[in-house]
């Protein structure tokens, strides 16, 4: 039995299969040919916003490493030994210049940092400190970094120029040895920071250009310049390039502008920069023009490659089908075609296609499941500047205005006596409640867990402010019902953001949550306020609370600290500024602990004192831990000083006594018929301070009395109190307390009135 032939017709499947494969190559040839002459007109548009962007991202890096340049060299303006450095003028203090050496050193080993030196130089001083040591100026600058720019006439006359942080101009730094041989030491960018408290001093820092320029600067074969303010050229690529011209003008922040064949990529920085990236036209038309050859190859390859395929998958596909068709006709030829419920082969397929679309529900609604994560997942990473692939990407609204709310949960006392199980319930519940709440008025709204304790949602839908209030007002009610195990400060500017500010929009939330007023309710922040941000204890009220502490005066430390707890009331003060003036509290109790040797670990059975500040929610909450540290560190002070030494004591009572005569060690050594180093060492091991701290604590305590008193001369109190020259006892005064006999006594002065 001979099958039915199939011959070529315009009805047949393999011409209708090769006409549509033709009629897609088409459509896609046309839009291809749009393509092609949309991106003619637009790639160097392109091209261009690409340079902005490059430019950008290297002004943003260059601004960030300057800022944390000058953070990292202004510590050393606050060490604690600054001050025995300073005074030491021209007397070399061994222990305080290896100090100074180590900090800089571990500074200088860190490769980010791209620092080549630190240099302390200050006025009238005959010798500067850098990473090697100490050295004499004309020595430093004359032999060590020598530079046609940079003389000692140079870096003297620094000091007297006022500014805080000033970035001079790139230069070529050499070393001039012993047999005059020079050995470059590569392109030097100098950065000076000041300090008002301290205007005969100078730190000079010097960055490596070169290796700043290659880190930050991604497109390393243009020629980059940074200018200052004045259009003075700080920095350029290749120094054998001529200078940006001086006429040339930048009207905005950022942009570019042409001159001639070149184009000026600009964009100014935060600390007043100007950085340049100088690109020439002919670079950017080459690579238009390379652009379009390749668009021109692709398309021709595109139309080849798919005639191929087009006639070969017509043939694929007609050829089973042909196959079928003669099958069944070799199979039963005279039979009519049977109905669809009487083939075994088309029941067969129906099942099996029931269950295929069964098992896709089911992986549908698994898939459903998993991208809901992934989309939590992506706007998580969205909102923490987490950097995330585009397929996450597509899963979040990238294009919607929304309101986003924070709920930062604080849990109640109560909530901690629950198990570890009960408080996960809890808090999942907590998160739950929130989601129904506001996706049922809004639809389309995220709620996240973004951490253990605060909660965030997107609310997408097009509502006014009011409306959104008014269900956080409802939701408000619902949770307040809770509050002896928590409550919430929730979060909400009211207003519409784009999606481009969704990370400054959470971080602005945050920041809400951070003005949350101490009581335990649940309470809707809408409005920023001015936080002041100002320490609780002035130099005179921490000397009154370490002196109750010392005395075991535990009546009056809690007076003082209600005194500035009624203070924050009066003023409406926040919980973050009862936080903080606990751990201000904290503080001076651990230096009240410290100068009798003792340990904070003992106040509070090897739980951390900021645990329990965490803890606190209430006033009577605060009220409590000051009176458990204050009581607990007195006992132990107490406790110490009940343990006589009579060595120490004998010293210690000698020096109260006589604090205002000539004393030394070997003074008092020879009093009680001991050596010097025996006295030193043994002193210091039972007290934990050394004999000369304790005589000038000593001395600097009685004189603050003093200081209280106006009529009394800064000279008669620097007699009184043991030192014969007054500049001596200045010195001294503010390198214990940080501030000079005149404005402590302003200082006292301002917080009695």
């Amino acid at each position: 039995m001979k099958t039915m032939k199939l011959p070529l017709r315009w009805n047949s499947l393999f011409t209708k299969l090769l006409l549509g494969f033709l009629s897609i190559i088409a459509l896609l040839l046309s839009f291809n040919v749009l393509s092609f002459a949309f991106f003619k007109t637009n790639v160097q548009q392109e091209i261009i916003r690409h340079n902005r962007l490059n430019l950008n991202n290297t002004a943003h890096n260059y601004d960030n490493h300057f800022q944390l340049v000058e953070s990292v060299i202004l510590r050393f303006y606050f060490n604690d030994r600054m001050g025995a450095f300073r005074n030491a003028g021209n007397v070399y203090k061994s222990s305080t210049i290896d100090q100074f050496r180590t900090e800089m050193n571990t500074l200088l080993s860190n490769p980010m940092l791209y620092l080549d030196n630190i240099i302390f130089y200050s006025g009238g001083s005959s010798y500067v400190l850098e990473k090697d040591g100490t050295g004499s100026p004309e020595d430093m600058f004359g032999k060590y970094y020598v530079s046609p720019d940079y003389d000692l006439a140079f870096w003297n006359k620094q000091l007297s120029e006022s500014y805080s942080f000033r970035i001079f101009p790139a230069s070529a730094f050499k070393e001039i040895r012993y047999d005059n041989t020079e050995v470059p030491k590569g392109t030097l960018l100098p950065v000076v920071i000041k300090n008002k408290f301290n205007p005969d001093l100078s730190i000079i820092a010097l960055l490596g250009a070169d290796k700043l320029f290659q880190a930050f600067h991604y497109s390393g074969k243009d020629a980059f310049y940074i200018l200052d303010a004045d259009g003075r050229t700080l920095f350029r690529s290749f120094p054998d390039r001529g200078a940006v011209p001086a006429d040339l003008i930048f009207p905005a922040d950022a942009g570019f502008v042409t001159r001639h064949n070149d184009y000026y990529f600009y964009q100014k920085g935060e600390a007043g920069l100007i950085y340049v990236n100088v690109i020439p036209n002919v670079a950017i038309a080459s690579q238009v023009s390379r652009l379009n050859w390749l668009l021109i190859g692709l398309l021709c390859a595109a139309v080849v490659i798919g005639a191929l395929i087009s006639v070969r998958l017509s043939f694929k596909f007609n050829r089973p089908i042909r196959n079928m068709i003669a099958a069944m006709q070799r199979a039963n030829p005279q039979q009519p075609k049977p109905a669809p419920s009487n083939i075994h082969e088309f029941d067969w397929i129906s099942d099996n296609i029931s269950h295929m679309i069964e098992t896709n529900d089911a992986y549908q609604n698994d898939l459903h499941a998993k991208n809901r994560l992934l989309q939590n997942y992506g706007y998580i990473n969205k909102i923490k500047r987490i950097y995330q692939k585009n397929d996450l990407h597509d899963l979040i609204k990238t294009d919607a205005p929304f309101y986003l709310i924070v709920f930062q949960i604080v849990f109640a006392r109560k909530f901690h006596t629950l198990t570890a199980e009960e408080q996960g319930k809890a808090a999942y519940y907590i998160k739950e409640y929130i989601d129904r709440h506001i996706a049922e008025p809004f639809a389309g709204s995220v709620t996240l867990q973004m951490e253990k304790d605060q909660i965030l949602s997107l609310v997408f839908a097009d509502v006014p402010a009011p409306e959104l209030l008014k269900q956080l007002q409802l939701l408000k009610e619902v949770l307040d019902r809770d509050r002896e195990f928590c409550f919430l400060t929730i979060a909400v500017m009211p207003e519409r953001r784009d999606s481009a500010a969704l990370a400054a929009a959470y971080e602005q939330a945050v920041a809400l949550t951070r003005q949350r007023l101490l009581n335990e309710a649940t309470q809707i922040i809408t409005e920023p306020k001015e936080e002041r941000i100002e320490l609780a204890f002035t130099a005179s009220r921490e000397q009154e609370l370490l002196a109750a502490l010392q005395a075991g005066q535990p009546a009056k430390a809690n007076e003082l600290i209600r005194r500035l707890q009624n203070q924050l009331d009066a003023r409406e003060a926040g919980a973050r500024e009862y936080e903080r003036l606990a751990k201000e509290v904290v503080t001076i109790v651990t230096k009240a602990l410290l100068a009798n040797n003792l340990d904070i670990g003992a106040l509070f059975d090897a739980r951390s004192p900021y645990e329990h500040i965490r803890s606190c929610t209430s006033r009577e909450h605060f009220d409590a831990f000051f009176e458990q540290i204050v009581s607990e560190a007195i006992r132990l002070i107490l406790d110490r000083k009940a343990a006589h030494d009579p060595i120490s004591d004998f010293v210690m009572n000698y020096l109260d006594n006589h604090y205002g005569e000539e004393l030394t060690v070997e003074l008092v050594a020879e009093k009680l018929n001991l050596s010097r180093a025996y006295l030193s060492t043994y002193f210091r091991e039972k007290t934990g301070t050394t004999f000369s701290d304790y005589l000038n604590g000593v001395r600097i305590s009685r004189a603050k009395e003093l200081l209280r008193h106006k009529d009394v001369q800064i000279k008669a109190i620097a007699a009184e109190v043991g030192y014969l020259n007054v500049n001596s006892f200045i010195r001294m005064f503010k390198s214990v307390s940080g501030l000079t006999p005149n404005e402590y006594r302003r200082t006292l002065m301002t917080s009695e009135s």
